[in-house]
């Protein structure tokens, strides 16, 4: 995974400016270009803009100057860190969010997308979704949420935390954890929540081939973790909280809405749960 492209998707609230620490972090450890996207979804064309009470030419001028605006608005967010030296794009678009960050960032080649979450409850997250959800399950980019109540310190990403469940889907992963220990020197732990107590040494029943899967491994400090458990996301998070976790790695099917609404999804659930940040990588297949 690249990380010379971050595309920032920016509302405004409270988490935009920790979204943007985190990408400055990045961008000053690996000469980042950061993409700052502001998407208006309640600036779509109305079907008939007489029925609003106002002509079409008039609906475009309002059009035009809120867009003016939000662009002016963006730019107060580029211009501190343009003088930092990073290089800064900012683009303000029209559509449903998720669409239009999803199709900015296959458009213009983004390594990583930035984006908030404030952490729903199960009920909320099920009747009215997320842009974070639906997003991830309309990107094929990988996508890094964001608690909006935790401190910014992308560069301490120190522990990285890899659930595995031994399944190739699972295991797709890892390439790009590899990847991240490498470029921030961090150290590795392959966490299995044991849920029929089958295994008994991590070293013999965690993914026993991988050193030799993954050459790279043996310059990167790693642990495999056996945690005996029924509740899977739960036992994850108190690990990561028990071992000072910066950061986990996970896969996502990218199912449909329904599924996720009716069989639950442990890559939302470590999302909507985590204090910390998650990295969700849609894995086609």
């Amino acid at each position: 995974m690249k990380l010379d492209r971050l595309l920032v998707p920016v509302d405004f609230s409270e988490s935009s400016p920790i979204l943007i620490a985190y990408a400055k972090g990045f961008a000053s450890l690996f000469h980042s270009e950061i993409h700052l996207v502001h998407s208006n979804e309640a600036l779509m064309a109305p079907v008939s803009a007489e029925s609003f009470g106002f002509e079409q030419v008039a609906y475009q001028d309002i059009l035009q100057q809120i867009e003016i605006r939000f662009g002016e608005k963006l730019e107060e967010y580029a211009i501190p860190l343009r003088k930092e030296g990073i290089k800064v794009s900012s683009a303000v678009l029209t559509g449903r969010a998720h669409v239009q960050i999803s199709d900015y960032a296959e458009q213009n080649n983004c390594g990583l997308i930035l984006i908030g979450s404030v952490g729903h409850s199960k009920l909320h997250y099920i009747f009215l979704g997320s842009t974070t959800e639906r997003l991830l399950r309309n990107t094929t980019k990988p996508v890094m949420s964001i608690r909006i109540s935790e401190k910014a310190s992308p560069g301490k990403i120190k522990n990285i935390c890899v659930p595995v469940d031994f399944s190739d889907h699972a295991g797709k992963v890892i390439p790009s954890a590899i990847q991240w220990a490498e470029q921030f020197g961090s150290k590795l732990f392959f966490v299995h929540v044991d849920v029929l107590g089958k295994y008994m040494n991590p070293e013999e029943d965690i993914l026993p081939q991988i050193e030799s899967k993954f050459p790279a491994l043996k310059t990167i400090p790693f642990k495999k973790v056996i945690i005996k458990g029924e509740k899977i996301t739960e036992n994850i998070i108190q690990f990561g909280e028990k071992n000072n976790i910066d950061c986990f790695m996970q896969t996502s099917h990218g199912s449909g809405k329904i599924t996720s609404a009716l069989l639950g999804s442990k890559a939302d659930e470590l999302i909507r749960l985590s204090q910390v940040p998650v990295v969700t990588y849609r894995i086609l297949s």
